[in-house]
């Protein structure tokens, strides 16, 4: 398959040479968005299409290999390699039918000497170390990479009028039926996320990367001469865009509620309860905090960097955890309780105020926390501080 088009290729670089008037055709392809989370935000790629000797590809970056030596640890780690890859129109367009996810064509407005500086870079981009790169999810992904082709080959005039929001607004917009999926990221992604983007950095996603080559003028003139429909998925983009009824915030409120009516019963029994569920309870938020922290501190991943969950997601907890059965039995020391009701405190009252956004959801977990720490305050037999 790579021979075949290389071997294409090769012939469409003669074309100025052998005298054929047809130029070839330089297309930006966006993809809508898809049913699992990978494929939420879609994808970019580039055509180039030449029917005077049937040359119809598509470049996309972004790609990896499951076959890459210790893969999840890399992908984990964020040190995985991604690269550059091609295959025919035909395959790429069979692929999102069969997931039916939407396909959009723009047909670049170019001259024969932008067209091959394009087929050029592109070319370039396939050869030894060229083809890989270290893929983050802002700052160079399928879409930047796209974007950068035209910045570093042509003087292009990006619109410059643009909303005032931040990195997480926008992944917000492709995650509002995915409210899971929406609330893990929140989990996860740092304050990185909540700067406010330019007319550049808006274009890691492919609907923003479409929107800006819609408007975008190279020599004066509109980069884009044509825009096409290739694949449309009606119902199921309906169906993609349904809110379930069950989200987080109302699960976790529900969970709050129930442990506070636990909590004010104060029998036995309910105390009893209490100490289970705190003990899922805790486990959890000590393993959230361990995720946080190989993010943030043992991985190249940006997004994932000063992540200010892990005020109210403490490390307090491992301690809590540790000493479990010393707090069901009221001996443990109550100092680390109470901190972590502070940390908690501190987290709901300065909501507005800590340089991170968080998720609606973690609010009833906040309190859900405040509610186990009285608990272990409570099964103390005395409030000992030291």
């Amino acid at each position: 398959m790579q021979m075949r088009i290389r071997a294409a290729l090769f012939f469409l670089l003669l074309i100025p040479f052998l005298g054929l008037a047809e130029i070839p055709r330089v297309s930006l392809l966006t993809c809508g968005s898809g049913d699992e989370l990978y494929s939420t935000f879609g994808h970019s790629g580039v055509r180039i299409k030449h029917n005077a000797t049937n040359y119809d590809v598509v470049y996309g970056y972004g790609t990896f290999d499951f076959n890459q030596p210790n893969f999840y640890l890399k992908f984990c780690q964020g040190k995985l390699m991604y690269y550059l890859s091609v295959a025919s129109f035909d395959r790429f367009m069979a692929e999102y039918s069969y997931f039916k996810r939407n396909v959009d064509e723009q047909i670049l407005d170019l001259d024969s000497i932008q067209t091959y500086q394009v087929i050029d870079f592109l070319e370039n981009n396939l050869k030894g170390d060229a083809k890989y790169y270290k893929y983050d999810f802002f700052f160079d992904n399928c879409s930047t990479r796209i974007r950068d082709i035209i910045e570093i080959e042509y003087d292009e005039e990006w619109s410059k009028d643009i909303e005032d929001r931040s990195y997480r607004d926008l992944l917000d917009e492709k995650t509002i039926p995915m409210v899971w999926s929406d609330f893990g990221i929140d989990i996860v992604i740092g304050a990185i996320a909540d700067r406010s983007y330019d007319f550049r950095t808006q274009m890691f996603l492919p609907d923003y990367l479409k929107n800006q080559f819609g408007t975008a003028r190279i020599s004066g003139k509109p980069l884009v001469k044509e825009e096409r429909v290739l694949l449309r998925f009606a119902e199921e983009n309906a169906l993609r865009s349904q809110t379930p009824f069950i989200t987080p915030f109302k699960v976790f409120a529900l969970i709050l509620l129930v442990s506070f009516m636990l909590f004010l019963a104060n029998k036995t029994w309910s105390n009893q309860a209490l100490s289970m569920f705190s003990f899922v309870w805790v486990l959890a938020m000590v393993v959230c905090f361990l995720i946080i922290s190989f993010l943030w501190f043992f991985t190249d991943h940006l997004a994932t960097k000063a992540n200010w969950n892990i005020l109210w997601m403490s490390p307090l907890f491992l301690f809590i955890l540790l000493q479990f059965r010393r707090y069901t039995k009221g001996k443990a020391k109550l100092l680390v309780p109470l901190l972590v009701i502070a940390c908690n405190v501190i987290s709901i009252i300065g909501w507005s105020i800590i340089p991170q956004s968080f998720h609606l959801a973690f609010l009833p977990m906040m309190l859900i926390n405040i509610v186990v720490s009285l608990h272990f305050i409570r099964l103390g037999r005395t409030i000992s501080l030291v």
